[in-house]
C-alpha cells in the first residue's frame, strides 16, 4: 500500500494537470493565473523525481540502520542487500536530478512573480505532496509501534525487525519531506484561505487515520468480549502474558498511530475554519460507511435475540454472538455519533440567523439520505412479516417449514422492521417538524422534493410489478393450470408487496401532491404587444431593458389617444401580473413619450363583470 500510493497520486496528478483543471474556474479562484501547459510539465516532473528521491533515501537509511544495528547479516543475504542498493541508487541517480531542476525552475518562478505563487498547478503539487507524504508516514508509523509494541513478546510471533527499521526510515523521510513543504505551503498562502487541492490533503490522511483507529478499536472490544465470553476465559488475565503483547501490541499500534494523526488532523482543520464543502463531502463518506454499519451490527445484534427469545439455543454458548455484535455496533455508533454533531456544527455555521425548527443546510439532505436508508431497512421487512402472517393464515407451502425456519424469518423480519422504522421515523419526523415550522422553504427544498419523488416513484413501479405478478399467477389458475401450495405462496409474496408498496406510494404521492401546492405560481406564456405613439420609440428601448420581457410592436398610433396614463414604474408593475389571472393571458400595451396604458385581454370569453 505504502509503495503504490505514491505512484496512484502521481498518475491523478498527471491527469489533473493534463486536463487544465477546469481552466476558466481555476485561473478566476487563483488569482486570475490561468493553466499553463509547461507548468504542468514542470511541477509533473517534481512530483515524479521527488518520489523517486524519497523511496532511494529510505531504502538507503534502512540498510544503513540495519547494518549499523548488526541486522543486515541476520535480515537479508549479501545478494539482497546488492540488489536493494543498486536499485536504490538508481533510483537516487535518475530521480535527483529531474527534482533539483524542475524544482529550481518552478522557484525561480516563484520568487519572480507572486501570482506565480498561487498558480492552480502548484498547488495542486503542495496537496499531492501533503496527502503522499502524510498518508505513507502513517502506514509506516502503524508498522514501527508494531514492531516496537511486540517486542517483549515470543520472537517466533513478532514481525520481522526489518519492518521496522524500514518503517522507521520511512516515517523520518517522509515526515521531514512533509514538514518541509507543508512549511512551504503555509508560507505562500494562509491555511484559511479557499483552496480546494489543499482540502483533498487534508481529508485524505484524515480519512486512512480514521479507519486505522476504528481498526484498532474494533479488535481492542472484539478481544475484551471474547476474553468474557470465551469457554474457560473469564478475565483478560487468563491470556498468557507473552502471546498479549503481541495481540495487544498490534492493537495499540492501530490505536496510536491512527489516534494521533486523526486527533492532529481534526485540531488542524478546526484551526482552518471557514465554509468547505469538501469537509461536508468528507463528512457525508464517513457516515455513509459508518451508519450502515451500525444499523447492520444492531439488526443482527437484536435478530439473534429474538431468536434466543423464542426457543434457539446454540451450543456455543447463549451469549456468544456478542463478541461479534458489539465491536461494530459500539465503534460504528461512536464514528456516527461523532460525525453528526460535526455536521449540526458545519450546519450552524452556514446560517447567519437560523429559522426555528428549521434545517440548515447540509443536515437536510443527510436528515433525507436517513429516511430514505430507514425506509428500505423497514420495507422489506415489513413486506417479510405480512407474508408469513398470511402464509400462516392460510396455510400454504412455506407453513409446511419446520419451526426453526419460521423462527428465524420472524426474528429477523422483527428485528429489521423495528430498527428500520425507528430509523426512518426518526429521520421522518424531523422533516416534518422542520416543514410544520417553516413550511415555505421546507417543503419546497430539493432534498425534500427529491426523497418523496424517489420514494413515490420507486414505489409505484414496484407497486405495478407485483400486481401484474400476482394477476399473471391469478389468470394462470383461473385458466385450469394445476396449482399447489409453492403458487399460494408466490401469490401472498405478490399481494404483499404490492400492498405495502402501494401504500407507501400513495401516502408520499399525497404528502409530495400538498406540498407542490406551496410552490409559487408561475405565470403562463403570455403575448405582449404594444402600439406606439410617435415619439414613443425611447421609452420603449428602456422599458424592454428594464422589464426584461418580449414586446411586440404590431403598429404605430397616428395621434395621441385618450385614456389613462401611468408612468413607467406603475406600468411595470402591472406588465408583472400579466398572465398570473385566468382571464388575462395577453396584454396591449400603448406607450407615449411620457407613459402609457396597459390593456391587459383574452382571445377567449370575455372576463366577468368583477374583473
Amino acid at each position: 500500500m505504502i509503495v503504490f500510493l505514491p505512484i496512484v497520486l502521481l498518475i491523478l496528478l498527471v491527469l489533473a494537470l493534463t486536463s487544465g483543471l477546469g481552466r476558466k474556474q481555476q485561473a478566476a479562484e487563483f488569482g486570475g493565473i490561468g493553466w499553463s501547459p509547461l507548468r504542468a510539465f514542470t511541477y509533473i516532473m517534481v512530483f515524479a523525481g521527488l518520489l523517486a528521491v524519497l523511496y532511494a533515501m529510505a531504502s538507503l537509511l534502512a540498510i544503513l540502520i540495519a547494518t549499523v544495528t548488526r541486522q543486515s547479516s541476520s535480515l537479508l543475504s549479501a545478494d539482497d542487500i546488492r540488489s536493494r542498493v543498486a536499485f536504490a541508487l538508481a533510483a537516487l541517480l535518475v530521480g535527483l536530478p529531474i527534482w533539483l531542476a524542475s524544482w529550481t525552475v518552478a522557484q525561480r518562478r516563484a520568487a519572480t512573480s507572486s501570482e506565480e505563487q498561487h498558480a492552480p498547478e502548484r498547488r495542486l503539487f503542495l496537496a499531492a505532496v501533503f496527502a503522499t507524504t502524510s498518508v505513507t508516514a502513517l502506514f509506516a508509523l502503524q508498522t514501527l509501534l508494531y514492531v516496537v509494541l511486540t517486542l517483549p513478546g515470543p520472537p517466533v510471533a513478532q514481525p520481522s525487525r526489518l519492518d521496522g527499521i524500514e518503517a522507521g526510515a520511512q516515517l523520518l523521510t517522509y515526515g521531514l519531506a512533509w514538514l518541509a513543504y507543508a512549511r512551504l505551503g503555509w508560507r505562500e498562502r494562509s491555511t484559511r484561505a479557499e483552496d480546494v487541492f489543499h482540502d483533498v490533503a487534508v481529508y485524505l490522511p484524515a480519512g486512512f487515520a480514521l479507519s486505522f483507529f476504528a481498526a484498532g478499536l474494533y479488535q481492542a472490544v472484539y478481544q475484551i468480549m471474547d476474553q468474557l465470553l470465551g469457554a474457560g476465559q473469564s478475565t483478560l488475565l487468563a491470556e498468557p502474558a507473552r502471546s498479549a503483547w503481541i495481540i495487544w501490541g498490534a492493537i495499540a499500534s492501530w490505536l496510536l498511530a491512527g489516534g494521533s494523526i486523526w486527533a492532529a488532523s481534526q485540531l488542524y482543520d478546526r484551526a482552518r475554519g471557514g465554509r468547505r464543502l469538501l469537509r461536508v463531502f468528507y463528512l457525508y463518506v464517513v457516515l455513509a460507511v459508518a451508519v450502515p454499519a451500525a444499523l447492520g451490527s444492531g439488526i443482527y445484534g437484536l435478530y439473534e435475540v429474538l431468536r434466543r427469545l423464542f426457543g434457539y439455543h446454540p451450543r456455543e454458548g447463549e451469549w456468544i454472538f456478542l463478541r461479534d455484535v458489539l465491536p461494530l455496533l459500539l465503534v460504528a455508533g461512536m464514528v456516527w455519533a461523532y460525525h453528526w454533531l460535526m455536521l449540526r456544527k458545519q450546519a450552524a455555521a452556514e446560517v447567519a440567523v437560523p429559522v426555528p425548527g428549521g434545517i440548515a443546510w447540509p443536515r437536510r439532505p443527510a436528515m433525507a439520505l436517513q429516511t430514505l436508508l430507514g425506509l428500505v431497512i423497514a420495507a422489506p421487512a415489513v413486506i417479510s412479516l405480512l407474508w408469513l402472517g398470511l402464509d400462516f393464515l392460510f396455510a400454504s407451502g412455506a407453513a409446511s417449514m419446520g419451526s426453526s425456519w419460521w423462527r428465524d424469518r420472524l426474528s429477523f423480519g422483527l428485528a429489521a422492521s423495528m430498527v428500520g422504522t425507528a430509523f426512518w421515523l426518526t429521520g421522518w419526523m424531523r422533516l416534518e417538524r422542520a416543514a410544520t415550522a417553516d413550511p415555505p422553504r421546507e417543503r419546497t427544498a430539493r432534498a425534500r422534493r427529491l426523497l418523496l419523488g424517489t420514494i413515490t416513484v420507486v414505489s409505484a413501479l414496484t407497486a405495478l410489478g407485483f400486481t401484474v405478478a400476482l394477476l399473471w399467477l391469478v389468470l394462470r389458475i383461473l385458466l385450469g393450470e394445476p396449482h399447489d401450495a409453492d403458487t399460494l405462496t408466490h401469490m401472498l409474496r405478490c399481494l404483499s408487496t404490492t400492498v405495502i408498496t402501494g401504500a407507501l406510494a400513495g401516502y408520499h404521492g399525497v404528502i409530495l401532491r400538498r406540498d407542490r401546492q406551496l410552490e409559487p405560481r408561475q405565470p403562463r406564456h403570455s403575448h405582449i404587444v404594444a402600439l406606439l405613439a410617435p415619439g414613443a420609440e425611447e421609452l420603449l428601448a428602456e422599458f424592454r431593458q428594464r422589464g426584461g420581457r418580449h414586446i411586440e410592436v404590431i403598429g404605430y398610433l397616428a395621434a395621441r389617444t385618450h385614456g389613462a396614463t401611468e408612468d413607467l414604474q406603475t406600468l411595470q408593475q402591472q406588465l408583472a401580473t400579466v398572465g398570473t389571472h385566468a382571464w388575462s393571458e395577453d396584454a396591449l400595451l400603448i406607450l407615449y413619450p411620457d407613459g402609457g396604458t396597459l390593456y391587459p385581454y383574452t382571445k377567449g370569453a370575455a372576463p366577468p363583470a368583477s374583473a
